[in-house]
């Protein structure tokens, strides 16, 4: 993935940033700076929109890639509107 793929994927959070690797609309995988344990909301803002988004941790795992090290997390979406739904899935499906 491109770094302005990544960029237009980012979630800015108030524990770090975050960025969606992969998502259907109702769960999600995250690539993140900073852990969140399972059960726990991770709060945040899709960059260069005003659609906040709120994922339930299912888990979270160490990972390191060719950025670096940071943190798998897996959850789901909570109370996402139609329209950020429809932004997500659309970007999903222009990076595959």
């Amino acid at each position: 993935m491109t770094a302005t793929a990544m960029d237009e994927r980012r979630i800015l959070t108030t524990k770090g940033d975050a960025w969606i690797v992969a998502t259907d609309g109702e769960n999600t995988t995250l690539h993140a700076l900073f852990p969140s344990p399972p059960g726990s909301p991770l709060k945040g803002t899709l960059k260069g929109t005003e659609h906040l988004l709120q994922v339930k941790v299912h888990g979270c795992r160490a990972t390191e890639t060719a950025e670096g090290k940071g943190f798998e997390i897996t959850g789901r979406f909570v109370n996402l509107s139609r329209d950020a739904r429809l932004l997500l899935t659309a970007r999903d499906t222009q990076s595959t």
